[in-house]
């Protein structure tokens, strides 16, 4: 289905399903982004993403990197972060 989009420039999200190296470099290959879950089935992978946001600092003030949602619902309050590193830190690691 890439195949036949023009995806250049947009940010393409899946499920983990979808979570596969051919798909990323297919993305990529289009000169698009990427926002892909990661799952216990690549744990490799799960590890090194824990690692670098361990031990990278993000600046919860930069809110190209930091978002916080804060939700009532269901008589719950719930507390969401999302802390974004790019894909190129992995391969840094690795080096």
């Amino acid at each position: 289905m890439l195949d036949m989009l023009d995806i250049r420039h947009a940010t393409i999200v899946a499920d983990a399903l979808n979570t596969q190296k051919a798909i990323a470099k297919k993305i990529i290959a289009s000169e698009a982004d990427y926002a892909l879950p990661v799952k216990g089935n690549h744990k490799q992978l799960e590890e090194d993403i824990e690692r670098e946001f361990d031990t990278t600092f993000v600046d919860e003030s930069d809110r190209k990197i930091f978002l916080e949602t804060i939700e009532k619902s269901h008589g719950r309050i719930e507390t969401r972060r999302y802390s974004l590193l790019s894909a190129a830190i992995l391969d840094q690691a690795k080096e």
